[in-house]
């Protein structure tokens, strides 16, 4: 497909930099089948999905090639691979690439708001260095849902970012903040107006 040409070029133009790549993809037979592509152009990469084990600590795991374990290794400078290849299922609120990891492409998605949201999350978190450049690269069909599942993904996370930052702060009167706690507000609102500038 013109997707798997068009992702495995970025996927290239992104190793070249020395930098790592996050492939996001919701059909597991579109997870496999690209793994098979990209295996068979000379590039290393491992797969993230409800198939890929989870650790159990059970000492007869050690042969295992667990979700864990997957993504121990690409956090390591000198990991075997650069690519995973994952879909939102297997890569959600415990999965932490932000540190190691700053490109993500998209070769399909669904509806689900929460899923892509934090599947950009993954790769983007406060407190990166300054001048970290995080890139989503979303690949979309002609003539096909891709376009429309797009504008849907973007109007609902527009939607729920202006409710977030129109929305009172519940902390003050759930805390039962007395006026005397000025302190606290300031930290409290400086940190919400950090995060509403990622």
């Amino acid at each position: 497909p013109a997707k798997f040409v068009k992702a495995r070029e970025i996927i290239e133009s992104i190793i070249a930099k020395g930098e790592k790549v996050v492939v996001r993809a919701i059909y597991i037979k579109n997870i496999i089948d690209y793994q098979h592509n990209l295996l068979a152009n000379g590039i290393p990469c491992k797969t993230l999905y409800g198939a890929t084990p989870v650790a159990s600590g059970d000492e007869n795991e050690e042969d295992v090639e667990t979700r864990e374990k997957i993504i121990a290794e690409f956090h390591k400078p000198d990991s075997s691979f650069k690519v995973i290849i994952a879909n939102p299922f297997a890569v959600a609120e415990s999965i932490s690439l932000h540190k190691v990891c700053h490109n993500a492409i998209y070769i399909e998605r669904s509806f689900n708001a929460a899923h892509f949201i934090q599947s950009k999350d993954r790769i983007h978190r406060y407190g990166l260095k300054p001048g970290t450049e995080t890139n989503y690269y979303y690949l979309l069909s002609e003539d096909s849902v891709d376009g429309i599942i797009h504008n849907r993904l973007i109007e609902k996370e527009t939607r729920l970012r202006d409710i977030i930052e129109s929305m009172p702060i519940p902390l003050f009167e759930n805390a039962g903040l007395e006026t005397g706690d000025d302190d606290i507000k300031a930290l409290i609102a400086e940190y919400v107006n950090r995060t509403k500038k990622m």
